[in-house]
């Protein structure tokens, strides 16, 4: 390549700016867009994780419980842990269903209004809903533990059906504003972790600063 047209090229992937004292500093080139088949498979696989977990929902309120009682090797589940596992799942399947739906608007922002989705925010996009649901089951954890208060009532004498419904809407608003959640829980931690301040130095008590 001759060399004018080697540095017509580099000058097309290297800025240099001026910073506030005249010296020159060099900007490392823009990241490129991703592929316009990166944000279309994101979002089928948001759909398919959609899709799956509504499918455990419906099996749960079915009162099936198949997955459960796969795993728990049994043929049928015991009152206590109905009364468990079903209020955790429509928590945990809210926090994703809220991360899908937060996740398709990041999408819809980025890669069809403002054209500038890029590959590094896969990642994001893919353990978005799995953060999601374990942040609910936290989430669910201190609220039935009394660390958190749910406005939408007290849960614990309501009816099933519409405990249920408050789990699920409790799940879906912590996956869709899950850093929101984590600040909480931040402050939380930092309410129940926190370290008194040290006692200051003084007179010995009953004693007097006067002779």
């Amino acid at each position: 390549m001759p060399e004018a047209s080697k540095a017509r090229t580099e000058t097309t992937t290297v800025t240099t700016t001026e910073d506030e004292e005249g010296s020159e500093r060099v900007m490392p080139p823009a990241a490129e867009p991703a592929s316009p088949w990166v944000p279309i498979l994101l979002g089928v696989y948001l759909l398919i994780v959609a899709v799956l977990s509504g499918r455990l929902l419906i099996d749960v309120w079915a009162r099936n419980f198949a997955l459960y009682r796969s795993l728990l090797g049994t043929e049928s589940l015991t009152g206590s842990q109905v009364a468990v596992v079903t209020p955790l799942t429509y928590t945990v399947v809210g926090g994703v269903f809220g991360a899908v739906i937060v996740s398709f608007q990041g999408l819809h922002l980025h890669a069809a209004v403002r054209r500038n989705f890029q590959t590094s925010y896969g990642g994001s996009y893919l353990v978005g809903p799995w953060v999601a649901a374990l942040i609910a089951l936290a989430a669910y954890a201190l609220v039935k533990g009394g660390l958190l208060v749910f406005s939408g009532g007290d849960t614990s004498n309501a009816s099933s059906t519409s405990s249920n419904w408050a789990f699920l809407s409790l799940g879906i608003l912590t996956g869709f504003s899950w850093l929101k959640v984590l600040q909480k829980l931040n402050s939380l931690a930092d309410q129940f972790f926190a370290v008194g301040r040290p006692p200051q130095s003084g007179p010995p008590a009953g004693t007097s600063d006067t002779q």
